[in-house]
């Protein structure tokens, strides 16, 4: 399973500026992010419905979602 590449990938400079060398941070993966604002999402919206989750499933339903999003990016997303 892909995990949608970087969310916010960041590219710096090492050491010196006037080396030209380059290096690029990952930071979180994109599945990652997705999962984050789905648990959000779930605990904002519906204190009653989260309440049901233990925090294992919750965090479990919310990987669920950024993997469907993901297939769904992959797949040219809505049309």
């Amino acid at each position: 399973m892909s995990d949608g590449g970087p969310a916010f990938p960041v590219t710096q400079f090492v050491d010196d500026p006037l080396s030209l060398v380059e290096s690029t941070h990952r930071g979180m993966s994109l599945r990652d992010w997705f999962a984050g604002q789905a648990i959000l999402a779930v605990l904002t919206t519906n204190a009653s419905y989260s309440a049901h989750f233990n925090t294992s499933t919750l965090a479990q339903a919310a990987y669920e979602i950024a993997d469907a999003m993901i297939a769904e990016r992959a797949n040219g997303g809505a049309r």
